[in-house]
């Protein structure tokens, strides 16, 4: 794992990203190599960088769409629809920097994770994104979802009721002793 790291890591410090070299980093396993390369794509072409970009937003090491989100900025608006579907990532740096990086469009975030939630997608990472943007108004949300069988769910809603409401977060916690 380390040498081929270092090894990827020299080659892209040469500059030698070819499409032979793309290719393998893109299905490797180890996401810091993936991440390396997304650290690259300003040297590739643009054609072949929007694409590299966008499919490593949808890489499932967290770290490696943070650096691909960094890289959305060189394109404008072109991957917005991205990065707003972004900001219910499960990942909480994800989901800051998607904010972050749309703090200049009129969205109203709780809004769209309350749309989300009523839809049923993303539901931990609405929860989470909601709990972070919305008011103590939210807290029926969050009590409606902890009802459910999923443990994942359940702990975004503890997790969002808590950063509202930590007396009620305790009174939950408790019951699932």
């Amino acid at each position: 794992e380390k040498t081929r790291l270092i090894y990827f890591k020299y080659l892209f410090n040469k500059q030698v990203v070819d499409e032979e070299i793309v290719h393998l980093v893109l299905n490797d396993k180890n996401y810091l190599i993936r991440a390396a390369l997304v650290k690259q794509v300003q040297h590739l072409a643009t054609s072949k960088r929007k694409e590299l970009v966008s499919k490593f937003l949808q890489d499932r090491a967290a770290k490696v769409r943070v650096a691909a989100l960094y890289e959305t900025r060189a394109f404008d608006h072109e991957f917005e629809p991205t990065v707003i579907e972004l900001t219910s990532d499960e990942s909480a740096s994800v989901r800051y920097l998607a904010r972050f990086l749309l703090k200049d469009r009129s969205l109203n975030l709780a809004d769209i994770y309350r749309q989300r939630l009523l839809e049923g997608n993303r539901i931990s990472g609405s929860i989470l994104g909601l709990s972070e943007v919305g008011t103590k108004n939210d807290l029926p949300t969050f009590e409606t979802y902890i009802q459910v069988e999923s443990v994942k769910v359940k702990l975004a809603c503890l997790i969002g009721i808590h950063r509202i409401d930590r007396v009620l977060s305790k009174k939950y916690s408790l019951e699932f002793l």
